[in-house]
């Protein structure tokens, strides 16, 4: 579903180009509210008595995946789809709904019919780009950048968090807690770095993110390293906080 909702939303925005950014970020930003979302409704649960409200946390989650099948059902099929399919005048009337007028539809139209035959004949294109030596700087880039960045263990830090918490000695409730500060963190972060990157800073924000990663993950090993050997009581809250802002700084990184 992750990987068909953002092809979706490439291929609608090409139907309307001045929308394409922007769809691929509200996407980024739409996720990190629904993480934040789901850590206030777990915070919430967590304080109901007689130890159901687990029960109610899963049962919520099918609202959403209600809304997003009834939605994807509801939905269109995409202008390049239907040229695939052989349905051109349905994808020109998607096309004209799309914009709301006639005018520059047949040139947008004639863009996707060459996009589509250019895509028939051009086999082997794949081998051709990973066997060209002048593009092995962007080869190494797409590989290294997704790669690295899922072993940082960002899916870890994000999805497992109240797992982890539990571990290093937290409460559950003071683990779920903690868990929708981070969650905020990492929606407010989202935030920034979507103004920032849409104004230019790019370059920037990359170093700055992994440098970030690098010394928030170090801090953050050494950090629980003393707390399961002992060095600190358990109940050190100080400790605990600084734990907490060393992971928000990981999970900032990562955004």
């Amino acid at each position: 579903m992750y990987q068909g909702a953002q092809v979706y939303m490439s291929e609608m925005g090409f139907a309307h180009r001045k929308y394409l950014a922007s769809l691929n970020i509200a996407f980024k930003m739409k996720i990190a509210i629904g993480i934040f979302v789901a850590n206030l409704v777990n915070c919430y649960t967590d304080n109901i008595k007689g130890g159901w409200g687990w029960k109610l946390s899963i049962g919520i989650a099918a609202l959403p995946a209600a809304i997003i099948s009834i939605g994807s059902y509801l939905l269109p099929d995409t202008p390049m789809s239907m040229i695939k399919l052989g349905k051109f005048d349905e994808a020109k009337q998607l096309l004209q709904r799309l914009h709301g007028t006639n005018d520059s539809i047949h040139i947008l139209f004639n863009d996707l019919l060459a996009a589509n035959e250019a895509s028939k004949v051009a086999k082997g294109s794949e081998k051709q780009i990973m066997s060209q030596t002048q593009n092995r700087p962007y080869r190494l880039m797409a590989i290294a950048l997704p790669l690295f960045q899922k072993l940082t263990g960002k899916n870890v830090i994000v999805l497992y968090a109240p797992y982890l918490f539990r571990v290093i000695g937290f409460r559950t409730s003071a683990a779920l807690t903690y868990t929708a500060i981070i969650g905020g963190v990492n929606f407010a972060a989202t935030i920034i770095g979507i103004i920032s990157v849409t104004r230019g800073w790019r370059r920037f924000f990359l170093i700055a993110g992994g440098v970030l990663i690098s010394v928030g993950q170090v801090m953050l090993g050494i950090l629980t390293w003393i707390k399961l050997a002992g060095v600190v009581s358990r109940s050190d809250v100080y400790h605990d906080y600084l734990i907490v802002a060393t992971t928000c700084v990981c999970v900032s990184g990562f955004v």
